[in-house]
């Protein structure tokens, strides 16, 4: 079942998405009447589903729907997301009900317009993930990390914040990866312990490896980090901005912002994901 949910719509208290978070949600960016990366969403949401063991089945309605809702609403943002279902008791999931897709449409960010053009100060958290390595990468609804973190955000002058693992190791921003190059080699966060697998990051892993760029999916401290030349965050709504700031701590570094070269060919070569002068 697919449900296209209005602002004053409410999910039932029964659904074990409001119980447990038991699900995966993508969030996509209309351009114009087409949903930017659509398949890579989709892909997104089966393997969310796969590993949360959700047998959700009904990907060619959700397609369909998804690309018509588009026609409808240019320049919107659409989430879907799926539940489990509802039922059950406590957490067992034997009496649970098939599961089902909601869908919601609201306005794009407008402040991610202006940080493409001045570039991002970026911040870090003292708030660290812990490692499960069966959730890790995916999109599920269980956010409360995030939640605190973002709390903890809107006390620091900063635009995004690092967020480490229990080991003191990069792993992404508050709602965006990670991407820095020192020379010509770049680096992002591994992701097999936590951390989410964007749509976005993983379009710019296929992009620089069929490009032979070197990349390499690593664990680092933050000090690697801050010795960087180039660095940017990434996700499906933001696209690409780059860090023009460390202000971590006691630190304040400057990036020279001529170095952010992949951005810039990013801008002139990408057709799929468009990114606004």
């Amino acid at each position: 079942m697919i449900i296209e949910l209005s602002q004053n719509d409410q999910i039932l208290s029964s659904d074990r998405i409001s119980a447990y978070g038991d699900g995966c949600f993508t969030t996509m960016l209309v351009s114009n009447t087409k949903i930017e990366l659509l398949e890579r969403h989709i892909t997104r949401l089966q393997d969310g589903c796969n590993r949360l063991k959700i047998l959700f089945e009904e990907w060619d309605n959700l397609r369909v729907k998804l690309n018509e809702l588009a026609t409808l609403h240019a320049n919107k943002v659409i989430k879907a997301i799926i539940s489990r279902g509802y039922g059950g008791r406590g957490y067992g999931t034997k009496e649970v009900k098939s599961p089902h897709c909601y869908i919601t449409i609201s306005d794009a960010p407008t402040h991610y317009s202006s940080l493409q053009h001045t570039g991002l100060i970026l911040g870090a958290s003292s708030i660290h993930l812990g490692k499960q390595p069966l959730l890790a990468g995916i999109k599920h609804l269980n956010r409360l990390e995030q939640v605190l973190i973002k709390h903890e955000m809107q006390d620091l002058s900063v635009d995004e914040v690092i967020v480490c693992d229990t080991d003191s190791k990069i792993i992404e921003c508050c709602s965006a990866n990670l991407f820095w190059r020192k020379g010509n080699t770049w680096f992002t966060p591994k992701l097999d312990e936590c951390g989410v697998s964007g749509v976005m990051r993983n379009y710019i892993i296929d992009i620089m490896v069929n490009n032979k760029l070197s990349l390499v999916e690593t664990k680092q401290t933050m000090q690697h980090l801050l010795n960087c030349d180039e660095a940017f965050v990434s996700n499906s709504l933001m696209k690409l901005i780059n860090v023009k700031e460390f202000k971590i701590a006691e630190q304040t570094i400057t990036l020279n912002s001529s170095e952010n070269k992949f951005i810039k060919w990013f801008k002139e070569n990408q057709q799929e994901v468009s990114i606004n002068e």
